[in-house]
């Protein structure tokens, strides 16, 4: 770990204050150009059955991963010593199934801890409400509905804020990397009630991208997590089938909880075995 430098840590700052700037300005552009072309095509060309909040929806989807591609290039063409280097998205040493069941145990603690924050804040008269995202309940709605709001936002969000974000700051060392972009993952969600949430699973999968050297846990937690809501969505005047997604969320947390579990008694055994190494070893400098 390098000593933090706080010139160097503000010049980082301001070069990811004006990446993000620049991704978020980008975006809108691209999206007001490439509106009307996709306003023709789709609609009238192909004569989708689609309204235009959810071209729009799609649009800004499309400029995402297109902007995606125009940061890589950014930071692989014009910076030498650049945060792309560590980002790796699949590390094949690592198994990835028991930290995807720790992730939704994860995501159901961040619930709870969203749902009695969100109470405190009501009973103190904080009001604080997230986006509602309106599904249209055909076949292609439904598709490109989890394009937009389960599979782009997962791809985008963990390039940026585990890949870029994250390792531009790992310098300063892991746990302030870790912090530090699990605070701005949380504020770029715009509402106090999904900052709470995001914050939370941010700290997770900073920390599991910088244990496995890889994004495919974090992208494959959080594409599921925004699954799982989008389907709560597409369901919410289904009590039936609200009640079998909220209980195989649980089922799978409770997997985690016993992941986490075999994982945490397998480092004590470890770490007593060291203790047991370092006593004979301490005991046979006494005899020597």
């Amino acid at each position: 770990m390098e000593k933090l430098n706080e010139t160097d840590l503000r010049k980082t700052s301001s070069r990811l204050g004006f990446l993000l700037i620049f991704y978020f300005l980008l975006s809108v552009v691209i999206s007001i150009f490439t509106l009307d072309v996709a306003k023709g095509f789709l609609l009238y060309k192909l004569n989708l059955n689609i309204s235009e909040n959810m071209l729009i929806d799609t649009v800004n989807s499309i400029s995402k991963i297109l902007l995606i591609f125009v940061l890589f290039f950014f930071f692989s063409v014009f910076k030498k010593e650049n945060s792309i280097n560590n980002i790796h998205f699949v590390n094949k040493k690592v198994n990835i199934l028991p930290l995807i069941l720790i992730g939704f145990l994860v995501i159901e603690i961040a619930d709870i801890v969203t749902n009695y924050a969100m109470g405190i804040c009501k009973f103190i008269g904080v009001k604080s409400t997230s986006p509602e995202f309106i599904v249209e309940k055909t076949t292609l709605g439904i598709f490109l509905s989890v394009i937009n709001f389960s599979l782009v936002p997962a791809l985008t969000e963990e390039f940026i804020f585990r890949g870029i974000v994250l390792n531009s700051v790992r310098p300063y060392g892991k746990v302030f990397a870790i912090f530090s972009s699990s605070f701005l993952f949380g504020l770029v969600h715009g509402n106090l009630e999904q900052f709470v949430f995001a914050f939370i699973t941010g700290i997770f999968f900073s920390y599991v991208t910088l244990l496995t050297g890889s994004l495919l846990p974090s992208v494959i937690v959080h594409f599921l997590n925004n699954f799982a809501a989008d389907l709560l969505n597409v369901f919410k005047d289904k009590e039936n089938i609200l009640k079998i997604i909220l209980i195989f969320k649980s089922f799978v947390g409770l997997l985690g909880l016993v992941c986490l579990f075999y994982y945490w008694l397998k480092t004590c055994q470890v770490y007593e075995k060291y203790l047991k190494q370092s006593v004979l070893k301490r005991s046979l400098i006494l005899l020597l």
